[in-house]
């Protein structure tokens, strides 16, 4: 009997998380779409109150990334003799070109990839002083040994070199091929909401990760700081969830086009109103309360926010699309978003701001 009652609370309990749960779903979407809401309720009242039509507004949100398999960078295959690989024992060197030999290592992520080249590189480093410590006390003597030795080295720097020189093309790959950053890029169905669901801070650390994994150097003298997998994979998670960057370009190509489409209305009615009559003054107080209800009081707060986060953003997304390393069309498409579509939002922003300015003027 007991058992029973205890299930039914448990039951009870677990529906109510998951309609906690669906509602909390809920609300979040739905604070992702509120611009757009929003935007279509400004149009409107205007409208009804100016009785001026305003145009239908053909807003295209697309963001046309280029094709991800066209950014993808051809890496060589470095072929090391199995008799020289094995040679390799008084460091990790084998274990770790061991790994990419299995039937797994073979079908890398490029997350993994990287990871795996960032070991290898490192681990190069290491072998190579050990090597070099061997050779030192080997007897000079013992030719044999020493010459074996010296090949052991000498084969270690023709690969790192080759490795090094590979590298970049690994880091583009990185960055080009992985489907978290690729889509955290260039897909999303919403916008932002100028709230903690924008997830901006994990989305910044994200970032400022990948613009200091292009700057990362792997001479023996240089110092780095680990990179292990799962910092990496936790990074690549937070954009995929949040794909901050994609909505922001949407957002700030809905308001640029949103306000494009109602600043005309605005110049008609300056041109209407002279403020000549009571009647004209009453109709721009009037004016000035929708413009602080719709305008003031919801687009600008969220419009500042896409601001925020877009000039915190904008010096790490380009330490990684000017680094040199990347494909020019994947560099050209964050530029595009991240200056020149920026560029032409704020414009319109200006524009809209200042014939509203120009409106409250006409009565002084």
């Amino acid at each position: 009997m007991n058992y029973r009652y205890i299930n039914r609370v448990d039951n009870k309990t677990g529906l109510k998380c998951i309609i906690l749960g669906l509602v909390l779903l809920v609300s979040a979407c739905s604070e992702h779409k509120q611009i757009e809401s929003d935007l279509k309720d400004y149009a409107e009242r205007l409208e009804s109150f100016t009785e001026i039509t305003i145009e239908p507004a053909n807003i295209e949100l697309a963001l046309n990334a280029p094709q991800k398999k066209s950014l993808e960078r051809e890496i060589e295959q470095v072929f090391i003799n199995l008799r020289e690989f094995y040679a390799f024992n008084s460091c990790a060197l084998n274990q770790i070109v061991a790994q990419r030999n299995t039937a797994l290592g073979k079908m890398q992520l490029p997350s993994s990839r990287f990871i795996y080249e960032y070991q290898l590189l490192d681990e190069f480093t290491r072998c190579r002083s050990l090597l070099e410590q061997e050779l030192q006390a080997l007897d000079e003597n013992n030719e044999s040994a020493r010459n074996k030795t010296e090949n052991l080295i000498s084969n270690l720097d023709s690969w790192q070199n080759t490795k090094r020189e590979q590298f970049p093309s690994v880091w583009s790959n990185f960055i080009t091929q992985s489907n978290e950053i690729y889509l955290s890029l260039s897909q999303s169905q919403d916008f932002i909401a100028a709230a903690p669901s924008d997830n901006f801070q994990g989305t910044r650390q994200a970032w400022q990760f990948l613009a200091d994994s292009h700057a990362m150097q792997f001479d023996a003298s240089d110092e780095q700081r680990p990179i292990t997998a799962a910092e990496l994979e936790n990074h690549l998670k937070e954009l995929d969830t949040s794909r901050l960057l994609a909505r922001m370009w949407r957002t700030q190509l809905l308001i640029g086009q949103g306000l494009d489409s109602i600043s005309p209305l605005l110049e008609t009615y300056l041109a209407r109103n002279t403020c000549e009559s009571a009647n004209d003054e009453d109709e721009i107080k009037i004016m000035q309360n929708i413009f602080k209800i719709f305008f003031a009081d919801k687009i600008q707060p969220l419009a500042a926010e896409l601001n925020r986060y877009h000039y915190d953003l904008a010096p790490l997304l380009n330490k990684v699309s000017d680094s040199g390393n990347l494909p020019s069309d994947f560099s050209d498409y964050v530029r595009y978003h991240a200056v020149s579509n920026h560029e032409k939002y704020s414009a319109s922003m200006r524009n809209h701001i200042q014939l509203w300015q120009d409106i409250f003027a006409r009565c002084n």
